[in-house]
This record gives structure tokens, C-alpha cells and sequence, in this order.
């Protein structure tokens, strides 16, 4: 198994940061998180746990 952090401040970006990460590969499990302040604004984080595929 391996992990893989993603962070980004742009919730459109993140999404496809994440999407384009993902392809093939096996997915366990992914957690996300999320940030608020009033100085940077949003950010969105994401741990992916994944596997590669035919490996």
C-alpha cells in the first residue's frame, strides 16, 4: 500500500487533481479535510491510501 497527500485552494482543481491521481490505480480509501481562514481562504486536503494496478 501506498499514500499520497494532495493539497490545493481551488475546490475545481482539487477535484481534478484528485481525479487524474486516481487513474488506474486501486483506491483503499481516501480522507479528507478542509481549512478555513481569514487570511489564505479555503484549502483542501486529501490522503489518498491507493495500490498500483499490475504491480
Amino acid at each position: 500500500m501506498k499514500v499520497k497527500t494532495i493539497v490545493n485552494i481551488r475546490n475545481g482543481w482539487f477535484d481534478d487533481e484528485i481525479n487524474e491521481f486516481i487513474k488506474g490505480k486501486h483506491v483503499i480509501d481516501i480522507k479528507f479535510s478542509s481549512f478555513f481562514d481569514e487570511i489564505e481562504g479555503a484549502s483542501f486536503s486529501a490522503l489518498i491510501m491507493y495500490e498500483e494496478i499490475g504491480i
